[in-house]
């Protein structure tokens, strides 16, 4: 057997990882300096012999040429070694024992100069730097440099790339990920109820701050709230630290997750609104939700033998079942429906109004709130609890409906504003806490109130976060926004406000090198491999150069799509900035031989045209570069060499739309859905898209008489209403027959009237009679808001959003023309393109 082999290109990618280093040596006869590179890339050793050292001499790791030669011989032993041109590097090594008496152990040894003369035939050249810069391969995201070579570390870790490149074949590497999703796919947490791989080493000492001041909330006889600002920027895991304080606190904290508001006059119903979705939200892998546990552990303070010395025998029985575990008054008062458990459950009821009475002077509705929040943990059935949720949230119910859940009509909307309801709700929840533990209200993406245009709303939140600091007690409110964010939010809101909001600041830095490769890890934790068998050392450096939390996994999601999907890989805008041409054309040589339908053609068209277009700052020397299909000899796909930002766009696009429509079918009916929350979210949108489009936003007003909320877009001298009603009952009918009047009177403008899908059913005579006579004029349309019109509304507003949030990284103008190419036929592309959009 010889003793330089060149063996078959097909690797087994599993096993691969850990059998051969990479050895580069200088010296013409002896040996005068060495370089050892290993399986994952990373340099091992390097020495210089200290015998061959000039006086003058500064370089690190002189050794002598005995310590050297064993230390080869120990890191050496069972492995392959790999070389360019080999044989030199063999004989040097030989030559180099011999001068010592010593003899240079067998090895196995590769050489890449041969590899690469039996996979490409018919190259001009096979050094390593003619190879390195036709295949393009980099180091530290830099080509290949003539002026470095001939240093031992530098050529080795060229060499490694190499030999990546010409043993690691695409198509076994592609059928050994193809069974598995790719582990990158997640990056971002949307809200803390998620479930994302966790590192706990990033961010703990900001963790560990945020539990500290949970525990002296507590702590404190007045239970004061706290306010906590969280900045750092973008992807840098602000919102994951959150996720982490759900996942671990849940089950005795309650967590309320609160998104932008986006209505001034609705900034506190918005937060009511969230909280409400957040309670009833499952806690772990228990079956019982948040407001279950809260409600349970506060009956569990009130009814027990402390406050009822002498109970009588269904007190009794309440109060064992809460003395044993507080849960278990969902399941052991009764089956549902029968007699046992209506009765212990209205004593449930009896006793927690008397106390409720004797203990807080009863004002307002925060008797009528707790009563709602009682009976829907006492339901099972879920009908009856999506009517209770829309009670709490100030819906008009039918007689009937009332009746089903036992609840009495409050008339909240005429009576008691909901601005005024949500305070006194959220007060009532933090008085529930009070026998139990802190809250913790999250607010996140606050980014976009900090913009010009939402000064208005930026106050608004201001003024109704200082209601909370003055009404919630027992509470944790965390603020999550950038630094400059935080900066605005300081300069232009009240010192009252921001002292109070920013009572203890936390920066969450980007974590380091080491941090980041043990989160690149443990993503593979459920993997029969590790990253070394998938990725190079060149690819890692371009992973981790990514330096942010998300921008290193998603590259590294780009570059699991590209090995197991042959999706093309996005560049970065790293590495778009500041290139040379000829870097740019050694990329787009790379991506021919990548992804070319047809390699001879498409090089032939890149070099002419890059001969007349760039001949001024392009050497003939990088023209030949460019592969050409005789030289490459292979086959494949087609070229993309694509704009990074077009490419995360059409990526971010496909994405949301699947989650936007999954949410909606699986959470829709538990959210509570306004329709000036609607008229708001189309209000950000058409704001967004105003500028590219040119056209005006108004709404329509009818006197001091209440109408659906609306808004009113014209261009080009054509009108379009769009008007939002989920009302039900007398306030449905009332505004029904508003609006019906104000289409009479503008016979110019098309009216839409969009009405949530899951919106109770109108079955009032007057109110179907309204209906009716808006289908029957030639300018209207009623529409049933369901899920393709809802999605196509909610991934605009998204895209406006999370551009404003950087959580995507592209111009607005870009991602507005991409997102109308996306949806093209939606309503809201026909709206802002001023034609007809129902």
């Amino acid at each position: 057997m010889p003793d330089i082999a060149v063996v078959n290109s097909t690797l087994n990618i599993a096993n691969f990882s850990k059998n051969f280093i990479v050895v580069d040596t200088e010296g013409r006869d002896l040996l005068t300096e060495i370089a050892i590179i290993d399986h994952t890339g990373t340099l091992i050793y390097e020495a210089f012999v200290a015998e061959s050292a000039t006086n003058d001499a500064t370089d690190y790791n002189l050794k002598p040429i005995g310590d050297i030669l064993q230390d080869f011989r120990a890191i050496a032993i069972g492995k392959t070694i790999i070389c360019h041109y080999a044989d030199h590097d063999r004989k040097v090594l030989q030559r180099t024992y011999h001068s010592q008496n010593q003899e240079l152990s067998p090895h196995r040894w590769q050489c890449t100069y041969e590899l690469a003369k039996q996979a490409f035939p018919n190259l001009q050249s096979y050094s390593l730097e003619y190879l390195s810069r036709y295949f393009s391969l980099k180091i530290r995201n830099q080509y290949f440099e003539a002026n470095q070579a001939h240093s031992a570390r530098y050529d080795a870790r060229f060499t490694h790339q190499l030999y990546l490149h010409l043993v690691m074949n695409p198509d076994d590497l592609k059928q050994l990920l193809k069974p598995h999703p790719n582990p990158f796919a997640s990056s971002r947490v949307d809200n803390p109820f998620q479930s994302h791989l966790d590192l706990k080493s990033v961010s703990q000492k900001p963790y560990e701050t945020v539990k500290s001041i949970l525990t002296e909330i507590a702590a404190d006889q007045n239970r004061q709230s706290r306010g906590v600002v969280i900045t750092g920027e973008a992807g840098t895991g602000k919102s994951h630290l959150m996720m982490r304080l759900a996942q671990e606190r849940l089950e005795r904290n309650r967590l309320f997750f609160i998104n932008h508001p986006n209505d001034p006059e609705g900034v506190l119903f918005h937060i009511y609104s969230r909280v409400l979705e957040s309670l009833i939200k499952r806690v772990g892998d228990t079956h019982h939700t948040q407001l279950e546990h809260l409600l349970a552990h506060f009956l569990s303070k009130i009814i027990n033998r402390a406050n009822i010395p002498f109970p009588s025998q269904k007190e009794e029985e309440i109060i064992k079942i809460l003395e044993n575990n507080p849960l278990d008054i969902y399941g052991n008062l009764g089956a549902e429906g029968s007699a046992r458990k209506r009765e212990l459950w209205l004593v449930i009821l009896k006793k927690t109004q008397q106390w409720w009475q004797f203990t807080y002077e009863v004002s307002g509705y925060s008797l009528q709130i707790l009563t709602g929040i009682i009976r829907y943990c006492y339901y099972t059935d879920s009908n009856r609890k999506i009517l209770i949720k829309r009670w709490l949230a100030g819906y008009e119910l039918e007689e009937k409906e009332l009746q089903a859940i036992g609840l009495s009509n409050e008339n909240w909307d005429s009576q008691f504003n909901r601005e005024s309801l949500a305070l006194e709700a959220l007060i009532v929840f933090s008085k529930l806490s009070l026998l139990d533990e802190p809250l913790i209200i999250v607010f996140d993406q606050l980014e976009s109130l900090g913009l010009p245009q939402n000064s208005n709303l930026l106050l608004s939140f201001g003024q109704n976060l200082k209601e909370l600091f003055t009404h919630i007690k027992n509470s944790l409110i965390i603020s999550i926004m950038f630094p400059e964010s935080w900066q605005s939010f300081r300069e232009r809101l009240d010192p009252s406000i921001t002292d109070r909001q920013g009572q203890f600041q936390l920066l969450i830095n980007s974590p380091d090198r080491a941090t980041l490769e043990n989160l690149l890890e443990l993503h593979f934790q459920d993997l029969p491999f590790d990253s070394d068998a998938i990725f190079t050392f060149a690819e890692k450096e371009d992973i981790f150069a990514q330096k942010v939390i998300r921008k290193v996994i998603n590259r590294a999601a780009d570059y699991y799509r590209f090995k197991r999907d042959s999706i093309p890989l996005p560049q970065t805008r790293q590495q778009l900035q500041g290139k040379s041409t000829s870097q740019q054309i050694l990329d787009i040589s790379q991506g021919l031989l990548e992804v070319s339908k047809s390699v001879e053609s498409l090089a032939a068209q890149l070099k002419a045209l890059l001969t007349t277009e760039t001949v001024e700052t392009t050497s003939h020397a990088t023209l030949d570069l460019l592969p050409t299909a005789h030289s490459v000899g292979i086959q494949v796909n087609e070229m993309m060499v694509r704009n990074p930002e077009l490419t995360a766009l059409a990526d971010y696009l496909n994405k949301a739309k699947v989650h936007l429509e999954e949410d909606y079918k699986t959470s829709h009916h538990l959210k509570i859905i306004t329709p000036s929350q609607d008229r708001s979210k189309l209000q950000t949108v058409l704001e967004g898209c105003r500028e590219g489009y040119g056209f005006e936003i108004d709404h329509l007003r009818f006197g001091k008489k209440k109408v659906p909320e609306n808004l009113v877009l014209t261009k080009d001298n054509r009108r379009f209403c769009i008007s939002f009603l989920h009302e039900v009952g007398l306030s449905f009918t009332g505004r029904m027959k508003n609006l019906n009047q104000l289409a009479i009177a503008n016979g110019d403008t098309h009216f839409s009237l969009l009405r949530d899908a899951d919106a109770p059913t109108v079955r009032g005579k007057v109110g179907k009679q309204e209906i009716q006579r808006f289908n029957h004029c030639n300018h209207t349309t009623y529409v049933d808001f369901g899920l393709e019109y809802r999605v196509a509304l909610d991934l605009f507003e998204q895209v406006i959003i999370d551009v404003q949030n950087r959580d995507l990284e592209v111009d607005l103008k870009l991602a507005i023309a991409e997102t109308v190419n996306f949806l093209s036929d939606s309503w809201i592309a026909r709206l802002i393109r001023g034609t007809k959009p129902f």
